[in-house]
């Protein structure tokens, strides 16, 4: 009976495993290809002036003058005379790949291209020329393939049907991806993919004040008389760039891993963590020098500081990895000493920008609320108005009465004289 017991089972377990190796199911799932380009490419890229098209995907803004840049993530800068702000005029693409973050000195456009930093000549916009830039930044993280000889820079994604094993772990969740042997775990949510790639062997890439203009309170760069500053990892460069056309390193000191927005203000330059806000005595803006820092918790956080107050945004989402969604208002009268004056809970809060004790503060699906921040520990209770039935993700002012709101629906510019009653001045939409 024993025998016979065991030879039960071990049949029963290969017809099993038999079933389990016909068991099979096609699929329609998503699948990232990857983009290579080689060394020499990303190097010498190809920088040319386009007819204006539409924005698809909007990221970094910068204003000056009448003139607005908007980088179209990946791609390049849409350029728009603002003029007229209730007819805005879009005059021209300006294509550079790899693009996400724009600033502007003199003539000249200063845009990343993936992990070089150029600086454009665009004084005559049909002929666009690249007089200088700097090197090697963000080159680690990128993958590079060895075979192709070339480094991934983008996914492009697409549909397609796949013969799954029953057993195979992605067999009953349709929110799984593909790319060969790459597994990337995603998580959908309104239409918005985020994702992180890893394979066997743990690879991660991330394909993430004295300024004449106006940056967003979202820009991982900054402007300070004749030097520019940018994030790199985690550390601020600081180049000089009295001769835009020979940018000369002057400094470079490290601040923390996770450091992602950069706001000079006065004599200091406060930067934005994913874990806290550091505060630097730049009254030397060619070697800033470090004075104190407001930890909190993990977090996208953007800065905005207006006479002995920062206004700090806290905002939850899969990059930022956390739950926390709040403005946080730090009292910095004793700047080597920062104190929270009050936290005050949000939707989902972003970029943000203060004129004459008014806030605006980009609310993601919830929209722009106004705020009278006149008395910091009664903000919520002074509310005076929000914009509503849009997402918004920064704001900036193009002049005090006047309002400029991005996010994935479009641009936006209000009236807001009366700030108890914005009024529309303009809409430029997105394209699907």
């Amino acid at each position: 009976m024993k025998k016979f017991g065991l030879f039960t089972m071990l049949l029963l377990l290969m017809l099993t495993s038999c079933q389990d190796d016909e068991c099979k199911t096609s699929k329609e799932v998503f699948q990232y290809d990857p983009v290579y380009k080689t060394l020499e490419e990303i190097e010498k890229p190809e920088i040319k002036v386009d007819i204006s098209r539409a924005i698809k995907n909007p990221g970094k803004v910068y204003y000056i003058g009448n003139t607005l840049f908007v980088s179209e993530i990946g791609e390049g800068v849409h350029i728009i005379d603002n003029t007229d702000k209730s007819n805005p005029v879009p005059l021209s693409f300006l294509e550079i790949p790899g693009n996400i973050d724009v600033s502007f000195r003199g003539n000249s456009l200063i845009a990343d291209s993936y992990f070089n930093i150029l600086f454009i000549d665009i004084s005559d916009l049909d002929n666009p020329v690249v007089t200088s830039s700097i090197n090697d930044i963000k080159k680690q993280y990128y993958h590079f393939d060895k075979e192709k000889e070339a480094y991934i820079v983008d996914y492009t994604l697409s549909k397609v049907h796949r013969d799954l094993p029953c057993n195979h772990p992605f067999f009953s969740n349709p929110n799984r991806y593909y790319y060969d042997d790459v597994s990337v775990y995603s998580n959908v949510k309104d239409g918005n993919v985020f994702n992180d790639v890893f394979t066997e062997g743990g690879f991660s890439p991330n394909t993430s004040g004295g300024s004449p203009g106006v940056a967003g309170s979202n820009s991982s760069f900054a402007l300070v008389g004749d030097y520019f500053y940018f994030i790199h990892r985690s550390e601020v460069e600081v180049y000089n760039i009295t001769d835009v056309d020979s940018p000369i390193f002057s400094h470079g000191f490290t601040v923390d891993w996770n450091i992602e927005t950069l706001f000079p203000y006065e004599d200091k330059l406060f930067i934005g963590g994913r874990t806290g806000m550091y505060i630097y005595d730049n009254s030397d803006p060619s070697e800033p020098v470090y004075l104190s820092e407001f930890n909190h918790a993990r977090a996208c956080d953007p800065v905005f500081v207006v006479g002995k107050t920062a206004y700090v945004t806290l905002s939850s989402g899969t990059r930022c990895q956390n739950f926390n969604n709040q403005l946080d208002v730090i009292d910095i009268s004793n700047i080597l000493a920062p104190v929270l004056i009050e936290s005050y809970p949000m939707y989902r809060p972003k970029g943000l920008s203060i004129y004459d004790n008014t806030l605006f503060l980009c609310d993601d699906k919830a929209g722009l609320k106004i705020f009278d921040v006149s008395d910091n520990t009664m903000i919520k209770e002074n509310k005076l108005s929000a914009i509503k039935g849009h997402t918004f993700i920064e704001v900036i002012h193009t002049s005090p009465t006047e309002i400029m709101v991005i996010g994935p629906d479009g641009i936006f510019q209000y009236d807001v004289s009366d700030n108890s009653n914005p009024k529309l001045l303009s809409q430029m939409n997105i394209e699907d």
